[in-house]
């Protein structure tokens, strides 16, 4: 019955060994994504894994030293030497590290198991500007990169640009103008090999948003402290519907030169509690994530009594 009652009582794991499975013992890699596996504890809610090179009685560099939850994972790695421990870890004990486990990730030219990691833009992101700067890690024994944007998602094969890149960053010569998905592709390749392609989406939106048409309060309402500002956009006009926010604006002065309060919100009304009387106006803008803005509203005024 005890083990079953695990929300009441928390299990002593320190006697408990930890079984790792992967990568085991004097392993020769050949990837760089490498996966790291063991089996599971019981009543263990997270794990200490460390990864050093070259080992761990000389270490040159400890390349993760961290908790996580999971009794599986996929690192990246630069060839080398290494070694790696865990251990189980609960709210009351911890078992020891696993003994040390030596692997190789082979310095070999070979790409074809190998992946390139991305770094901007980021994945799915929504942009305006039609010239992009594109960046990823550099991959090791890659003599240079293919680089490719393709129309549409990564199943299209509407290529618009390609180039070969002898660097991890690239700035192309060309504009992405029309509102659509894009993505773009990078793969390494030297001369006996190539990786598979890595792959994002970006989308460019260049619509302003509608303006927002104020509808409640009436305007020049008498009303108490709490407020519900609404607000509507009716349909974006673009080809691309990056998400919209709301920017709304109140002050004591119709020309708003100086501002009682301001505030972000992603729906179509704003909820708000004044803290004293008087006249106040207020107005509305709508900006989406790829960096549109609309005008303002035209602007009502509110009387807090």
């Amino acid at each position: 019955m005890f083990y079953h009652c695990t929300s009441i009582f928390t299990v002593d794991i320190s006697e408990d060994n930890i079984t790792p499975i992967l990568p085991t013992s004097n392993a020769l890699l050949t990837t760089n994504d490498v996966e790291f596996k063991w089996k599971e504890v019981d009543f263990a809610d997270t794990y200490n894994l460390q990864i050093v090179s070259p080992n761990f009685n000389s270490p040159n560099i400890y390349v993760i030293d961290s908790t996580i939850t999971v009794s599986d994972i996929h690192i990246s790695l630069n060839p080398g030497r290494y070694q790696w421990r865990v251990k189980a870890i609960n709210n009351i004990s911890e078992t020891q590290y696993s003994s040390p486990i030596s692997f190789e990730v082979d310095e070999n030219i070979d790409l074809s198991h190998q992946s390139v990691s991305l770094q901007v833009p980021l994945d799915s992101i929504y942009r305006k500007d039609i010239q992009i700067n594109f960046s990823w890690q550099n991959l090791s024994f890659a003599d240079y990169y293919i680089f490719q944007i393709v129309k549409g998602n990564i199943f299209s094969n509407d290529i618009l640009f390609q180039n070969d890149v002898y660097s991890n960053s690239f700035n192309p010569p060309i504009q992405l103008t029309d509102e659509s998905e894009y993505t773009w592709k990078v793969k390494g390749v030297n001369s006996v090999s190539e990786s598979q392609f890595s792959t994002r989406t970006l989308f460019i939106d260049r619509t302003l948003p509608n303006v927002p048409i104020l509808t409640s309060p009436d305007d020049n309402a008498n009303l108490s402290p709490d407020v519900t500002f609404t607000f509507n956009i009716g349909v974006d006009p673009g080809n691309v519907h990056a998400p919209i926010h709301y920017y709304l604006e109140i002050s004591m002065s119709n020309n708003f030169s100086t501002l009682y309060d301001s505030m972000t919100n992603n729906l179509d009304h704003i909820e708000y509690h004044f803290q004293s009387v008087g006249t106040y106006y207020w107005r509305v803008k709508s900006i989406d994530e790829a960096g549109n803005e609309s005008d303002f509203s035209n602007i009502r005024t509110v009387n807090i009594q």
